[in-house]
């Protein structure tokens, strides 16, 4: 997979990352790994595990919303149309 860097992730790929995390949780032990699931998931996807963790953190907080897509950057401004003059005044 290959991801842009300060993309939004589509909720498609935060169902894939999550689905992954919780394969490696349940299979640690049969992979004898010392390392953490998160940094496990992260190499395999080719990821950063700041973006697991994020991604974890989202679902863990509202897991069946966990397919909403975030709004990024500044919100919208309007002003009412009533007042429109007068704040041009």
């Amino acid at each position: 997979m290959s991801y842009i860097q300060g993309k939004p992730l589509s909720p498609e790929v935060k169902k894939f990352i999550v689905s992954v995390k919780q394969y490696f949780d349940r299979n640690k032990a049969d992979f004898g790994q010392t390392e953490l699931s998160s940094q496990m998931t992260a190499d395999a996807l080719g990821i950063g595990v700041a973006t697991v963790h994020r991604v974890i953190a989202e679902y863990n907080k509202n897991p069946p919303l966990g397919n909403v897509p975030q709004t990024r950057g500044r919100p919208s401004y309007s002003i009412n149309a009533s007042h429109e003059t007068y704040d041009r005044n």
